[in-house]
């Protein structure tokens, strides 16, 4: 998998703390049986694949098929990578018409297109939600022949009709500060400013018009952005730390790692058409997964030797839905996105949280768990992958 991944404020209104939330029922009372009542397909992408050398990520997508969660690879989710541009490859779909892409994201870097019918070469949040384009970078290298890591000398923006394979170049710029793509609209792709995409991008949030390819800033708020209709949501940590000795770097994602203090962090949404802010969640270590189908967040928080799953039901409370044990000195496994909602649930998985694997070993997820408000939360697969699309 590439490195990179994996989305708003003019105006900031007064950030007074939610109402307390209320006591809630034991965790474990949310589970049902198992899922014998789904019928259908899940696109699903099984990342984490080594060769013998223990490199060169495979690649494999297909569906699982229920009842009975069999997996079914499918061909037209090959790809195949283009390495003329390393350390910056692109992927290629090896049906035609040919789509060319690069993933934002550290997992579920294929996407599978229900209104196209076909695997898409990149993340599902470069997706519109119409179904039909989608946005990527291209990162053109520097010098080849310097020495350690150089930016990328030139980044363009591409848009691409996924019908026809149609590319568009909408927005070209240089490669520093780097502009990572946070969620693509029907007029507008949205984009992360960060100085540092190790571990993911951490930062402001900003607007490229695919129109005239202006581009303005949206927030300083500095998070991992998720676009969800016409909002923009984060959590804010309590306490950002910055890279041992660099405070010239963007504070490490201490959200995203589990390893914010005890002070609460905040979920901000944002009104990407008046910029109106809110706090919705205040609480130490959440992390923000994905939106659920009603179009509010699912969290996470680990804690200790669990990793629980929250969602939020109104502005200033969440239910917690089940936990699952981790390993507390590997704070990054738990529930993991990203979050597919759709008219049947929310989809998202389950990393054990230890090691990466060995050449030949299998992905370091353990699960798919599925949840809606009708059945609650159940795992639904032993498959070690993640979904990719919609249920149908």
């Amino acid at each position: 998998m590439t490195r990179l991944v994996l989305a708003l404020a003019l105006a900031v209104v007064a950030c007074s703390s939610p109402s307390p939330r209320p006591a809630q029922s034991s965790l474990s009372a949310t589970i049902t049986p198992s899922p014998t009542a789904l019928n259908g397909d899940l696109p699903v992408f099984q990342y984490g694949l080594y060769d013998a050398q223990g490199n060169n990520q495979q690649l494999v997508g297909g569906f699982l098929h229920f009842p009975g969660g069999a997996f079914r690879r499918s061909a037209g989710a090959d790809m195949v990578r283009d390495y003329s541009g390393e350390p910056y490859p692109l992927t290629r779909t090896t049906v035609q018409p040919y789509l060319v892409g690069f993933g934002e994201g550290d997992l579920g870097q294929t996407t599978y297109d229900g209104v196209a019918a076909r695997w898409l070469p990149v993340a599902r949040h470069q997706v519109s939600d119409d179904g039909l384009r989608y946005a990527y970078r291209e990162l053109l290298r520097g010098d080849p022949n310097a020495i350690g890591d150089q930016p990328p000398r030139e980044v363009r923006f591409h848009v691409v009709d996924v019908r026809t394979g149609s590319d568009q170049v909408v927005y070209t710029t240089n490669g520093t500060p780097p502009l990572v793509i946070a969620g693509f609209s029907e007029q507008a792709i949205w984009l992360t400013r960060c100085g540092n995409e190790e571990g993911g991008c951490w930062g402001s949030l900003w607007r490229l018009d695919t129109a005239t390819g202006k581009v303005s800033k949206v927030s300083d708020r500095r998070g991992r952005w998720v676009i969800s209709g016409g909002a923009g949501w984060t959590v804010i940590c309590s306490s950002p730390r910055y890279p041992p000795g660099d405070t010239s770097s963007p504070p490490a994602d201490t959200c995203l790692m589990g390893l914010a203090d005890s002070k609460p962090d905040q979920l901000l949404r944002i009104d990407l058409t008046t910029g109106n802010e809110e706090t919705w969640d205040r609480e130490p270590g959440i992390v923000l997964l994905g939106i659920g189908p009603d179009g509010l967040p699912v969290l996470k928080l680990n804690s200790g030797d669990e990793s629980t799953l929250l969602r939020v039901t109104q502005r200033g409370q969440t239910e917690r839905l089940f936990a699952v044990p981790i390993d507390k000195l590997n704070p990054g496994g738990g529930f993991e996105g990203p979050v597919v909602s759709d008219e049947t649930g929310t989809w998202l998985s389950v990393v054990d949280g230890g090691p990466q694997p060995r050449a030949d070993s299998p992905a370091r997820a353990v699960g798919i768990y599925m949840y809606s408000k009708s059945s609650g939360l159940r795992k639904v697969s032993d498959f070690p992958g993640v979904p990719v699309g919609p249920f149908s």
